[in-house]
Parts: structure tokens; C-alpha cells; sequence
């Protein structure tokens, strides 16, 4: 089993970062195979345009997504 962590928070003094750490450290414990996608260290741009140029039936094949869709469709949880 793999599993996919998607964080998305500025500060590593925080307790969303402690819940991360928790998470991770379970499951090393567990020996799972895991994957954290930091979205702030990948300046991942959270926007969401939607005008003439940019329908949201197209977001399914937006570029810039792309990556994140793989490693979503590749990993169980």
C-alpha cells in the first residue's frame, strides 16, 4: 500500500507541521510507504482561474496539475 500526504502550510512551528510529523512517524513505525507533496516548498499556485480562456470542464487536463493527478491516480490512499 502507498499513501500520498498533501501539505499545504507555511509554518514548521505549527501545529498542522506537528500533525504532519505525527503522520509521518506513524507510518515509518508501520514501515508504509508514503509520499509527501509539500505545496508551499512547490510554490503551488492554489488560484483557481475561470474566465473565457480557462472553463473548469478543462481543469481535468490543466498543465500545471499534472503532476499532482499522477501522483494521485498512482498512490491507494
Amino acid at each position: 500500500m502507498s499513501t500520498i500526504i498533501i501539505y499545504a502550510h507555511p509554518n514548521t512551528r505549527s501545529l498542522n507541521y506537528a500533525i504532519l510529523e505525527n503522520v509521518i512517524k506513524g507510518l515509518n513505525d508501520a514501515n508504509q510507504k508514503f509520499e509527501v507533496v509539500d505545496l508551499y516548498e512547490e510554490k503551488f499556485d492554489p488560484v483557481l482561474v475561470i474566465d473565457d480562456q480557462h472553463k473548469r470542464r478543462d481543469m481535468i487536463n490543466a498543465p500545471y496539475t499534472e503532476k499532482y493527478r499522477k501522483q494521485i491516480q498512482q498512490d491507494d490512499i
